[in-house]
């Protein structure tokens, strides 16, 4: 859970990256998680105990996008967004250069059990259960055999322009992370 924890903050303080290419390119520029690896973990039913006392690291640039949507709203703090053209124009880069978005539950297995991240990846969140992330990001990211984390508002399931408990259910059994945003937008 710790190191959850530290990879969610990353993800915060990651969202800000200017320019990814730099980020998955220049492996000596991006920002540093590691944790120290005292406990075990459990992850899909098995329990993977790291040697005591042994350090881990992960490099991963991170992108956090609020809506993929034609329209931007009119919401401060949103400027996150990207139309369903621009976001498919990143998957199609990231396909040409070979930048493979992972998750955060494949960089904490990474962590524990000492097997490689792929040398360019790259984590895409998703904030605030829009329905976008369903009908446009997930669509987008299957189209292109790729992975995102979703954060959901639990009490914005199944309300209007919010993704549905079964479009939720679909995304994580495709292979994607759902994580907790909040309780209340």
């Amino acid at each position: 859970m710790r190191i959850f924890f530290i990879l969610s903050l990353f993800c915060l303080a990651a969202c800000s990256s200017s320019n990814i290419a730099d980020e998955v390119n220049n492996p000596e520029e991006r920002s540093v998680v590691s944790s120290s690896a005292q406990s075990s973990l459990v992850n899909d039913g098995s329990v993977i105990k790291p040697k005591a006392n042994e350090q881990f690291s992960a490099y991963v640039p991170t992108l956090m996008f609020h809506y993929v949507r034609d329209e931007v709203p009119s919401v401060p703090g949103y400027n996150n967004t990207f139309s369903p053209d621009s976001f498919e124009q990143f998957l199609q880069y990231f396909k040409k250069e070979g930048i493979e978005p992972i998750t955060f539950f494949d960089v904490q297995e990474s962590l524990y059990s000492g097997n490689s991240l792929p040398p360019k990846s790259v984590i895409l969140t998703f904030d605030d259960s829009h329905i976008d992330h369903y009908t446009e990001a997930f669509r987008l990211l299957e189209q292109y055999q790729m992975k995102g984390v979703f954060y959901v508002i639990t009490e914005s399931i199944d309300q209007p322009d919010r993704m549905t408990s079964a479009h939720i259910q679909e995304m994580a059994n495709a292979g994607h992370e759902i994580g907790s945003h909040s309780l209340s937008p």
